[in-house]
């Protein structure tokens, strides 16, 4: 049955995120506290860190906390808002 309520849903989203550390190696987990909410997929140096595209959970793209690079540890990558 979960599978047919869920049907037809996007679960997750593209979108673009900076971080404040140099680009990791590809493709890298982000995590919010313990938990997987999504996937970096591409990155390039920026100013002060790197530039990106993540796919992301719908709910932590809505919510726009901000991920780490790995389970724990202190955030680092912002999901960028506006145009």
């Amino acid at each position: 049955m979960a599978r047919v309520k869920a049907l037809g849903r996007v679960r997750r989203a593209l979108v673009r995120v900076r971080g404040s550390s140099a680009p990791p190696s590809l493709p890298a987990s982000l995590w919010n506290g313990d938990r997987r909410e999504g996937e970096l997929r591409s990155a390039a140096p920026d100013a002060g860190g790197f530039a990106g595209l993540a796919l992301v959970s719908v709910a932590a793209s809505a919510a726009g906390h901000p991920l780490s690079l790995a389970p724990g540890a202190a955030p680092t990558v912002e999901i960028a808002r506006g145009a």
